[in-house]
């Protein structure tokens, strides 16, 4: 009876064994479940925020970390939207010719375009010949570039057209860089003048001082014509016409050709000018004509005088 009770007392400390391994193995199970559970949840918010894909065992192992994702390039609409955003300095000069019927009604619309669209006429030259032309040079506001160039074509049949585009702003954006510099170099060199302690000193400071003021001066200038370009669009426009023609190439073209007659008259005119001439010449030869005679009996009679006389015979 004894040997049955120990028996059934060892039976019991294995199943307690047993039970005991098999919850420390589930528990061990539940924890790994967890901690993968635990890293696939950090990688994907990893994932989210930083864009990396890591995977969950590595996250769990503590073997990787998130990598910074590089920014994407910028796609062609995004460039073309920046290019947008920023403002260009851009110089904007058309010249167009024009074909018209008559001179006049056309430069007059031509003014008129202008001053509806607030713009002016710049210059103006008009050249009357067999085929008159009167060119015009237009200035508006580059908004109005456009809407002057349509107001032009009806005019008449448009005979050629050029339209160039220059972007200045690098060269606005470089000229505004040597001005400050400029400016900061020529308070400089005035300090530099208020403490010059000899007249030699004072003489060279000037000098420099002269020469980075013109330097500024001349910056500022071109600064300036870059944006009296830039605010004013050029259009020139040259208008063509065979029907008008200057008065005098009007009377040659309508004037008959030269015949027998013309020829005659202009020959008798040639005589009656030769006649003229010489008539004019006989007046004014006339009051020297006592003088050539009387200068004449005074050589003869000098002559005679000095003629040796005849020998005589012995």
């Amino acid at each position: 009876m004894d040997h049955h009770l120990g028996r059934a007392r060892h039976g019991v400390a294995t199943a307690g064994i047993l039970a005991a391994l098999a919850l420390a193995a589930g528990a061990c199970s539940s924890g790994t479940d967890a901690a993968r559970t635990s890293a696939a949840g950090n990688a994907a918010e990893g994932k989210a925020v930083g864009g990396g894909a890591v995977s969950a065992d590595a996250m769990a192992d503590g073997a990787a970390t998130p990598a910074a994702a590089e920014p994407a390039p910028l796609s062609e609409q995004q460039l073309q939207a920046t290019d947008a955003a920023i403002d260009r300095s851009v110089i904007r000069t058309a010249t167009v010719t024009i074909d018209v019927d008559a001179l006049d009604p056309a430069v007059a619309s031509v003014k008129a375009a202008a001053t509806d669209l607030d713009g002016f006429v710049f210059a103006e030259e008009t050249a009357l010949g067999a085929h008159a032309t009167s060119t015009l040079t237009l200035k508006v506001a580059p908004d109005d570039f456009d809407p002057l160039l349509e107001r032009l074509r009806p005019l008449g049949t448009l005979a050629s057209q050029d339209i160039t585009t220059d972007d200045v702003t690098d060269q606005i954006v470089d000229v505004d860089a040597r001005i400050a510099a400029a400016e900061e170099s020529l308070a400089r060199s005035a300090g530099l003048l208020d403490k010059a302690g000899t007249v030699a000193d004072l003489t060279i400071a000037d000098a420099e001082v002269t020469r980075r003021q013109t330097e500024l001066e001349r910056l500022r200038a071109q600064k300036a014509s870059l944006e009296r370009q830039v605010a004013l669009s050029t259009v020139v426009v040259t208008l063509r016409s065979e029907a008008t023609v200057a008065p005098a190439v009007a009377e040659q073209q309508d004037a008959p050709r030269p015949g027998f007659g013309d020829g005659l008259d202009r020959g008798v005119g040639a005589v009656g000018a030769i006649a003229s001439a010489l008539a004019v010449l006989a007046g004014v030869a006339l009051p020297f004509l006592p003088l050539a005679v009387a200068a004449v009996v005074i050589v003869a009679l000098l002559r005679r005088r000095r003629r040796p006389s005849a020998t005589q015979p012995v």
